[in-house]
């Protein structure tokens, strides 16, 4: 991959026209300009970024693991091959965890297409309005999921 346009796509240019990786190539290729990496191999500059998309993480208080694992999910799920006529089957995940410090775990359930899709919406929802840094700071985790239960029917409690 070479990277050689630093244009910003235009807003109004068709969605198809402009693929994710096409707009990752051109911000990578703003920001070595930018950070006067642009003479280093791809690989390095990359992992420049990276490196302060962790930075800047931690300034702002978010879980960069966790947003790195969801990119994966997407990418795992963009780059999966399915026949255009056949949609993924749906699982049912019975998910339990809990915010490190608290007392007991909580059970949701999400139909899902894979086991991580479901992980990251309990993780997405257990941290809705939650200090994730000062719970970082105190116990090193901002979550601990014990159970993952897949079912191909639908799971419900008793």
């Amino acid at each position: 991959m070479k990277l050689q346009s630093t244009n910003i796509p235009d807003p109004s240019e068709p969605r198809k026209a402009i693929t994710g990786a096409k707009f990752a190539a051109r911000t990578l290729a703003i920001y070595s300009q930018f950070t006067g990496t642009d003479g280093e191999d791809e690989d390095s500059q990359l992992g420049d970024l990276l490196a302060d998309l962790m930075h800047m993480a931690d300034r702002e208080g978010l879980d960069f693991d966790g947003c790195l694992a969801m990119a994966r999910e997407h990418h795992a799920e963009e780059t999966e091959p399915q026949p255009d006529d056949v949609a993924a089957p749906l699982k049912w995940y019975a998910i339990t965890g809990r915010l490190p410090g608290a007392d007991e775990d909580t059970c949701r359930t999400y139909q899902a297409a894979s086991k991580e899709l479901a992980m990251a919406a309990f993780r997405e929802w257990i941290h809705e309005g939650e200090d994730l840094e000062a719970i970082e700071s105190e116990y090193g985790e901002t979550l601990i999921i014990n159970h993952v239960l897949e079912s191909a029917g639908e799971i419900s409690a008793i």
